[in-house]
């Protein structure tokens, strides 16, 4: 009885980590479409998985949420990038990272205020879940904020530049124009 315990908590555990990561990709994204709903008069597309083929949309007015599998490390947003200027588009793109930092800092403060109690096995599981929420945030800040291009094994994101490289390459002077 003691090893299926075990086995059961363990996956448990592994769903809940896959869950969080969801919900901060998903936040993340977000963080991308909205100011580009804001800045922009087009649809704007959350596409969250990596299959090829497209499994699920939800509409929600101009906002298209895609769900191309079960991937939770993977989210792009999608938004007319022709039509923007050079300011617009380092707005929705610091906008993810943003999100990333904001939501991470509320689960920080939030966290600091969740006795834990080791009478209660609730309060206890609740911080455990707000301190990977919160580490997870921020840790997706970072690792989109450096201005880098993701190494090819990279989850879902392999050749890719960050958000921050993106920025980056926005805010250089281009001296011949």
């Amino acid at each position: 009885m003691e090893v299926i315990k075990i086995i059961l908590e363990i996956i448990l555990n592994i769903i809940i980590f896959l869950a969080i990561f969801q919900i901060s990709t998903i936040i993340h994204e977000f963080g991308h479409a909205l100011p580009a709903l804001i800045l922009t008069k087009e649809n704007v597309k959350i596409i969250l998985g990596r299959n090829n083929g497209k499994l699920k949309k939800v509409s929600l007015r101009r906002l298209d949420i895609h769900l191309k599998g079960f991937n939770p490390f993977t989210g792009f947003a999608c938004w007319d990038q022709f039509k923007l200027t050079r300011f617009k588009k380092i707005v929705i793109l610091a906008g993810g990272p943003i999100f990333s930092l904001i939501f991470g800092i509320v689960l920080l403060l939030i966290g600091r205020n969740v006795r834990d109690d080791k009478l209660l096995m609730g309060a206890i599981f609740l911080k455990e879940m707000i301190i990977l929420g919160r580490n997870i945030q921020l840790a997706t800040f970072i690792l989109t904020s450096i201005p880098i291009i993701y190494p090819k094994l990279w989850v879902g994101y392999g050749k890719y530049p960050s958000d921050g490289y993106q920025i980056f390459k926005l805010m250089k002077v281009n001296e011949t124009s």
